[in-house]
């Protein structure tokens, strides 16, 4: 298992990261978990986080194929891995 956090930022960060939690949920296997989205402001920035544990490569598809659909958007995804 691994945990990792991942930072959304961008237009409407908040929003896009409550759609990223739930297809992240959405897609966990048993023994896999996603946390509630926190949210970090500051006047030039809004940056969502979401905690994961997860356990394969379906998990780390799932989260390129939902950034890729916004990156033109000017949505940035940031994985922080914890060791």
């Amino acid at each position: 298992m691994t945990t990792a956090s991942i930072e959304v930022s961008g237009p409407d960060a908040e929003a896009l990261a409550r759609e990223l939690r739930a297809v992240m949920a959405g897609a966990a296997r048993e023994g896999e978990t996603v946390s509630a989205v926190e949210v970090d402001r500051s006047p030039e920035l809004v940056i969502a986080v979401i905690g994961l544990v997860l356990n394969g490569v379906s998990t780390a598809r799932t989260l390129w194929d939902w950034w890729q659909a916004r990156r033109p958007k000017g949505v940035t995804v940031r994985i922080l891995l914890r060791q």
